[in-house]
């Protein structure tokens, strides 16, 4: 027997189960299985001691007996421990009885506190006879035990806790976990390698907490468990105390701000405690104060500061569980001097006209504003209120400077300065400019300060108001105006803004105007007849008179009788005003005096003389009938235009007529009745109802067929000479032609003379070349009409046109279209080069052609060859 424990017999606590194998037959009803053998000895009588209850990792001792009668007998010894394990052991011929022991390690399968377990115990001997029995062990789990835990005992927030834990289990397969709580919300389980019997493990507390004290005490758990239920548990305590935030950095962002700026404050600090909640208070030193809480680990904020001084401000960071730190940071705050607003945009106003500040939106701005929760406070003045001073307003035109008061104040805010509106008489401007005005003021923490600003006044054009007095009269008359116009301007004189080219420097009013009469002629840069200054409220007023000539009705081209008299009136500064109302210029009647003829000569010739006078200056048409076309059943249609004239009147016309024979066949002796009249340029027009001259009468006597009789003419034609053109033209020569003396008294024909002076009409003579083109002009005087004969034989043969020209209006009348040959004047479409040739007589020398007309003005009689109407 093993470990000589156990003596054959059942030891206290053991089972002993004997089975005796006979053969493979057994009994069921009495548990024995029994064979038969022939001559063959088995083992018998099996009997197997051993412990039925164990601890985890303790031994169990097995005892086994069995009997043979064959002593010689060898066996084999089987043991299955029922873990798994198992063993074969030989014993010794003779040998009958066997003891051993095994370990049971665990109580397996893992989760159970204990476990049973089949231990099966096998005897065979050499001729492989055998027997065999179980036997149950029941094997518990043992916990784990001797657990010793330690663990740091204090500690500041964030920081680390040691822990140690060991343990002593004698479940040498046992796998074991241990769980932690920490005690601050947060656990760990620790699994430990198989056979592991220690563990550390560290932890850090980021918050003493829960909050509000300077430390915390925390309870740390610990769990040892096995892999099948078995526990052992302990407790430790740990103290965490809090750390108060440190290392604060940084301050105000600028230490010297203006007042109504903003102070910031920029700080970092640092705290250990992770989970620390922080806040902030800051007393800015003017009576208010700003709490916050912190995010993170910096700290931004600003403050507006509504007045100047000196300003210590306090800053305290506190942690959620009382730990705190301070700082203390100076700023000056700076006065800044009110301003205007406003001014950026003034309106422009009118000369002339009241204003004041307040209506353009001129008012006074500081940044500074009031502060209630400043009184008492020495340490930066103690002031509570922005206030005002107002002193004095120069307009920038020489005026005396004005005072003003601050009527209104409005104190500002952060954000929104304190603001006051200006009361001063109003002020008005004379004159157009630019003025810069200043204004001196203070605030209740500065010395006086000017501010400028410009003022832009506009120019008013003067208002004028023409007359409304009809005026007419007739042509040729002049006509006065007394009561022209009436202007008034909201300018006025200001004696005092000399010196100021910013605004001009004027210092008087003046006007000047234009008036075009309607009839050509304008009359520039008059002055007003008088002129009286006004003063503020008062315009200046000023008056129109003047006077004008019409020497006709309808020099505007517009048969109406009436001008548009418009007046231009403007300021110094270019206001100008237009204005304009009509005069009525009437038409008068040519007045034709007496005629005077002379009797028909031997060659039926008779001398014309007529005085006409016109109030206008018209051009007129000399109406005549001969009294040799009694063939015309109508006596107006007997009128011939025999000539027009323009020029000065009363003049006095001369008129030639040969009679080519007696104009009654029938009383071949009778007197010829002449009959003149005298049209002007508006008749038929509409503007007047007639326009035309009494009709005057002259008889004169007719030899009639006696002793003297009419000579007619008829001497036959002759061919035409036939002239080449000319294409290259002479200079004109200088031509001055005299008065020809009169050959036969009454007999003399003269042109139309020319009574207004050389300075406003003239003649001009002028080259006409074969494509109709004209050449530059030679200007000739009116006396060259008295001697045109002479005018013609000093020109190169060419073509030539007179012109009267009409200066004022720059208008040209034709008044004669010849051809000149050798001298003569020559017309292309007569055969005989413009004359007829017939046989001399004694009168040739003396008599003109045919239908000649002369005239001059009264009183003067000359004679010239004729000018064929136009």
């Amino acid at each position: 027997m093993l470990d000589g424990a156990l003596a054959g017999a059942a030891l206290s606590g053991m089972q002993t189960e004997q089975v005796i194998t006979a053969g493979p037959y057994g009994d069921a009803s009495s548990g024995v299985d029994v064979s038969q053998s022939v001559a063959v000895s088995a083992p018998t009588d099996l009997v197997v001691t051993m412990e039925t209850d164990l601890i985890e990792s303790n031994i169990a001792h097995l005892e086994l007996e069995f009997q043979n009668a064959d002593a010689s007998q060898l066996h084999t010894v089987s043991i299955d421990w029922g873990d798994g394990h198992s063993g074969t052991f030989n014993l010794a011929a003779g040998e009958t009885s066997f003891a051993t022991t095994h370990r049971y390690v665990d109580d397996d399968p893992t989760g159970t506190s204990a476990d049973d377990y089949l231990v099966s115990v096998e005897v065979v001997d050499a001729n492989l006879a055998s027997i065999s029995t179980t036997t149950a062990v029941h094997v518990r789990n043992a916990p784990p035990s001797a657990v010793i835990v330690s663990a740091t005992p204090e500690i500041n927030e964030n920081g680390l806790v040691k822990l140690q834990v060991s343990f002593q289990d004698p479940g040498a397969v046992d796998r074991h976990t241990i769980d932690v709580d920490w005690g601050d919300g947060q656990s760990q389980t620790y699994q430990l390698a198989q056979g592991g019997r220690f563990l550390v493990a560290n932890h850090q507390y980021l918050d003493d907490d829960p909050s509000g004290g300077a430390s915390d005490v925390y309870t740390i758990r610990v769990a040892v468990r096995d892999d099948d239920l078995g526990e052992a548990t302990r407790e430790r305590i740990v103290v965490v105390n809090n750390v108060a935030p440190t290392n604060l950095q940084g301050g105000l962002v600028a230490t010297t701000i203006d007042e109504g700026d903003v102070a910031q404050l920029a700080l970092t600090f640092d705290d250990p405690g992770s989970l620390d909640k922080h806040s902030y208070t800051i007393d800015w030193g003017d009576g208010h104060t700003t709490a916050g809480a912190v995010a993170g680990r910096s700290v931004e904020a600003s403050h507006v500061f509504a007045d100047n001084g000196d300003y210590e401000i306090v800053f305290r960071l506190s942690d959620d569980d009382g730990g705190a730190i301070q700082a203390v940071f100076a700023l000056q705050v700076q006065n800044v001097a009110p301003d205007l607003t406003g001014v950026d945009q003034l309106t422009p106003i009118d000369e002339g006209a009241f204003f004041t500040l307040d209506a353009l939106g001129v008012g006074i701005v500081d940044p500074g504003f009031d502060n209630a929760a400043n009184q008492g406070n020495a340490a930066n003045g103690g002031e509570f209120e922005e206030r005002f001073t107002a002193y004095e307003i120069d307009w920038g035109d020489g005026s005396p400077v004005s005072t003003f008061q601050i009527v209104q104040r409005w104190s500002g805010a952060p954000g929104t300065p304190t603001s006051a509106t200006i009361k001063h008489d109003p002020h008005v401007y004379a004159d157009n400019g630019d003025y810069t005005v200043r204004l001196r003021m203070s605030d209740d923490d500065g010395a006086p300060v000017t501010r400028t600003f410009v003022i832009v006044v506009r120019n008013v054009a003067p208002t004028l108001t023409l007359t409304d007095t009809v005026y007419e009269i007739d042509e040729g008359q002049s006509v006065s105006l007394p009561d022209l116009g009436v202007f008034f301007d909201p300018g006025f004189n200001n004696l005092a803004n000399t010196h100021d080219p910013s605004n001009g420097g004027e210092t008087v009013e003046t006007f000047t105007y234009e008036i075009d009469w309607g009839d050509g002629f304008v009359d520039q840069g008059q002055l007003p007849a008088s002129v009286f200054s006004g003063g503020p409220g008062q315009p200046t007023i000023g008056t129109l008179i003047d006077e004008h000539f019409y020497a006709d009705n309808d020099r505007d081209n517009t048969p109406d009788n009436r001008y548009t008299v418009v007046v231009k009136l403007s300021d110094d500064d270019d206001g100008l005003v237009e204005r304009s109302f009509e005069i009525i210029v009437r038409n008068t009647d040519p007045v034709l005096s007496p005629l005077q003829a002379t009797d028909l000569n031997t060659k039926g010739q008779t001398t014309l003389t007529l005085d006409v006078e016109d109030q206008g200056a018209d051009e007129l048409q000399i109406l005549v009938d001969w009294g040799d076309r009694l063939d015309i059943a109508d006596p107006e249609a007997r009128f011939v235009v025999e000539t027009v004239y323009v020029g000065a009147t009363p003049a006095t016309l001369t008129l030639h007529h040969t009679y080519t024979g007696p104009p009654d066949p029938l009383h071949p002796a009778a007197s010829i009745v002449i009959s003149v009249k005298v049209r002007d340029d508006d008749f038929g027009t509409g503007v007047t109802t007639l326009g035309e001259s009494n009709t005057e009468t002259v008889a004169i006597d007719n030899p009639g067929e006696g002793v003297n009789p009419v000579r007619i003419d008829t001497t036959p034609q002759v061919p035409r000479l036939t002239f080449p053109e000319r294409t290259v033209v002479e200079p004109l020569p200088s031509v001055t032609a005299g008065p020809q003396e009169s050959a036969a008294g009454g007999d003399v024909r003269g042109s139309g003379g020319e009574s207004k002076a050389a300075n406003e009409r003239f003649l001009e003579l002028r080259i006409v070349y074969p494509d109709g083109a004209e050449g530059p002009g030679v200007q000739l005087s009116f006396q060259s009409l008295n001697n045109l004969p002479a005018l013609f034989r000093n020109l190169p043969d060419n073509h030539y046109r007179l012109y009267l020209v009409q200066p004022e209006t720059n208008q040209q009348r034709l008044v004669i279209d010849v051809y000149v040959r050798n001298g003569r004047l020559v017309d292309p479409g007569d055969e005989s080069e413009g004359a007829l040739d017939r046989p001399p007589t004694e009168d040739d020398s003396q008599l003109p052609t045919e239908g000649g007309v002369s005239g001059t003005p009264s009183g003067s009689t000359t004679a010239s060859p004729p000018i064929a109407p136009q």
